[in-house]
């Protein structure tokens, strides 16, 4: 009975770090995606087109993984005080309890994730994004009353509520094709580009 809590404890409590991993890494990692490769792989990937629909309302997402983040944390921690209770503070005494899950929980539920995923957020992120849509419907409930107390945050502070995303323009790629500079890019080169956005919008 007691290897048995002993063992069900460590298993919960890395399921609930794969939980911290993933939301924390999504938070950073959902900001992070390239829009212009986006729009262009959602015309043949309808996962990639989801997450173009869902970056037009981040705050779903955004919330999701505050929501579920906070969660895993909080069970993390309330799993870690058992295990050390079940060891009868002998091999693990207890002030070291949250010194040591904290620790854990930065490195592995914070610090990891988010590099990983900033660095890699054009693969990851899509391919996390059914977990996250999942448990998005999940937290719907929660996720619809964060939403509706950020909007009477931003009407007392008079703050824009326009938070939708917004694509490229012609006129925003003519003008990062003016600020390009060095070998990377030449003027024929540029030249080329904008005939091709001027073919583009007589069509």
């Amino acid at each position: 009975m007691f290897l048995a809590a002993i063992v069900s404890s460590l298993i919960l409590m890395l399921v609930f770090l794969a939980f911290s991993f993933l939301f924390s890494g999504f938070e950073t990692g959902f900001i992070s995606v390239n829009l212009v490769a986006l729009e262009q792989d959602a015309r043949k990937d309808r996962t990639k087109d989801l997450l173009l629909k869902q970056l037009k309302e981040p705050d779903k997402l955004l919330s999701t993984t505050l929501i579920g983040n906070n969660i895993a944390n909080v069970v993390l921690a309330s799993l870690a005080t058992f295990f050390a209770h079940q060891l009868n503070y002998v091999y693990f005494p207890p002030q070291y309890t949250a010194l040591a899950i904290g620790l854990v929980v930065l490195l592995i539920g914070e610090i990891l994730p988010k590099a990983l995923f900033r660095d890699h957020a054009d693969k990851l992120v899509p391919a996390v994004l059914p977990i996250l849509m999942f448990f998005y419907y999940l937290f719907k409930p929660l996720v619809a009353s964060v939403s509706v107390i950020n909007a009477r945050m931003r009407s007392a502070l008079n703050i824009d509520e326009d938070g939708h995303f917004h694509s490229l323009s012609k006129e925003d790629l003519s003008f990062l094709l003016s600020q390009a500079t060095g070998d990377a890019i030449t003027q024929p080169q540029i030249d080329m580009i904008e005939d091709a956005l001027e073919f583009r919008e007589q069509e």
